[in-house]
């Protein structure tokens, strides 16, 4: 423990840390290499009858190599820890994720008097992706 009987945290000693303490908790793959994402549209618009005009896009977004933390060495709560020499606190980086985003837009838009125009517009979207970039109690590979 960082603060115990045995090595007591006082401010004159406020960054000891225990024997028994990994004190270099993070890590990150040596082929580490920046993730990009590709991202296209393609809108279409038809003038419809009574001034109304309708627009239907489709977006995409398709990403490689995103990074993702993982935490490994980890056991739930009031289990036996499987590996006591293993080093505990580690923050894994992995960057073998791929996310995958699609959307489609559909509006319709009237031109009214006076310049005003009323519009409706409905989204659908899902993104697939096992990039969740966060912390998560996942084995190692």
């Amino acid at each position: 423990m960082p603060n115990s009987p045995g090595n007591p945290l006082t401010l004159a000693n406020g960054f000891n840390a225990s024997p028994s303490t990994t004190t270099n908790t993070f890590a990150i793959d040596p082929n580490f290499r920046t993730g990009y994402s590709h991202n296209w549209s393609l809108s279409v618009q038809q003038d419809l009858a009574g001034s109304m005009v309708m627009t239907a896009t489709y977006l995409g977004i398709k990403g490689t190599r995103a990074a993702q933390v993982f935490l490994p060495n980890t056991y739930p709560a009031g289990a036996v820890n499987p590996c006591p020499a293993c080093p505990r606190g580690l923050c894994l980086h992995d960057l073998e994720r791929q996310f995958d985003a699609r959307g489609g837009v559909v509006q319709l838009r009237r031109r009214l008097h006076n310049g005003f125009t009323a519009s409706l517009q409905y989204t659908f979207a899902k993104g697939i992706d096992d990039a969740a970039l966060a912390a998560e109690g996942r084995e190692a590979r």
